[in-house]
């Protein structure tokens, strides 16, 4: 084992694990780092409580020059994909590293591929990596400036497990859990009457709608999403009335649903919009576990209630509305209707829900047998 390399990969990591907590609001397990020589000399093996999530290989020396979807010409060298995001790469000399860059490639070095891996697992898994433990510590942190807040809650009202049922289904959805005083505030204020993690989740949504939103669209003041036609919502609310669930749905029309919604999804990406879908509130849970598995970066907001825009020019005395671009889906399925575009002001009538992200470079170590265990 390389001794320099390795250091450079512990210190990597201990930036990668930093960089979450920062960012998602909990410190995940350690991340132990073993040779295994029962793979390639290059390649690695990141696994989650024994288990693989993720490998790939690396090439010591060279650089890793990723195609970001519209590069024309081709480079040589030892063409593969991305291992974090499966984007087509190719494995470049140094020398070729500018030329690479001017022709639009992103180029990373073999530390940096393998660190970008690992924290796009680590955000993937989230919800998996905070066990009863990780709640825990979350609780006691927020109890040394509200003692109190948490005395109510835990164990009186809700036990431990429930607590994390709900930060695991907010994490599940790509929702950031930094803001703990609100969400044990809100847990504690439904709880006398709400037991059930999902409801709960739900409510703490809502609570978060301010810091959802902005996770997703920063202080943008008009938001571009993806809707729903009213024809398509009222065929799938009468779905609902009749007691199915997304299992339920007609096959020919969840299968148009679903390649609609990706369809829509790949559109609003390469427009530089994040994809999100605005549905009505009742059928955000179906559409959210309908298409959450196979649109894995889409979010799915519910209408209800939008955070105010940031003022820019407004008349005195009067607050400025939030522009929401509506980019209505189009669908195969009959009552749907041809795709249009508008621009709906709203007031203030918009409320999030659901997860997904970009790549975030981090660092690791190339040209040696790695095994990476996160949470192990």
């Amino acid at each position: 084992m390389d001794s320099a390399a390795d250091g450079e990969l512990v210190r990597r990591i201990k930036g990668i694990r930093k960089k979450f907590a920062r960012e998602i609001g909990f410190l995940p397990p350690a991340v132990h780092i073993r040779d295994n020589l029962e793979i390639n000399p290059n390649s690695y093996r990141i696994t989650l409580k024994g288990v693989e999530i993720g490998s790939g290989e690396v090439r010591t020396g060279l650089f890793l020059a990723i195609d970001p979807g519209n590069i024309t010409a081709s480079l040589p060298g030892v063409t593969t994909t991305d291992p974090a995001f499966g984007l087509p790469a190719v494995w470049i000399e140094s020398g070729m590293r500018e030329q690479a860059q001017a022709m639009g490639y992103t180029v990373v070095d073999p530390g940096t591929v393998v660190a970008t891996h690992l924290n796009h697992l680590v955000t993937l898994h989230a919800a998996e990596l905070l066990g009863r433990q990780e709640a825990q510590a979350l609780l006691d942190h927020l109890g040394k400036s509200a003692p109190k807040l948490v005395e109510d809650l835990v164990p009186k009202m809700l036990s431990l497990s429930t607590v994390q049922k709900v930060l695991q289904n907010l994490l599940i959805e790509g929702v950031a859990i930094r803001d703990m005083r609100t969400i044990i505030d809100t847990l504690l204020e439904h709880a006398a009457r709400v037991q059930d993690p999902h409801e709960l989740t739900a409510l703490v949504r809502v609570a978060l709608g301010r810091s959802i939103v902005q996770q997703i669209y920063g202080s943008a003041s008009e938001l571009p999403v993806i809707a729903l036609d009213q024809g398509l919502e009222r065929l799938l609310l009468q779905t609902l009335q009749s007691g199915h669930d997304a299992a339920g749905m007609e096959p020919g029309l969840a299968d148009a649903l679903l390649e609609r919604t990706q369809t829509s999804t790949q559109r609003q990406e390469a427009l530089g919009h994040p994809p999100v879908l605005l549905t009505p509130a009742v059928l955000r849970p179906l559409l959210a576990r309908s298409c959450g598995a196979r649109c894995r970066n889409s979010r799915c907001f519910r209408t209800l209630k939008c955070p105010k825009a940031n003022r820019s020019k407004s008349l005195p005395g009067r607050r400025s509305s939030m522009n929401v671009k509506r980019i209505v889906a189009k669908t195969s399925v009959k009552p749907c209707a041809v795709a249009r575009s508008t621009r709906a002001r709203c007031g203030h009538s918009l409320q999030p829900r659901r997860r997904g992200r970009g790549r975030s470079a981090g660092p690791g170590v190339g040209g040696h047998r790695r095994d990476g265990a996160a949470g192990e």
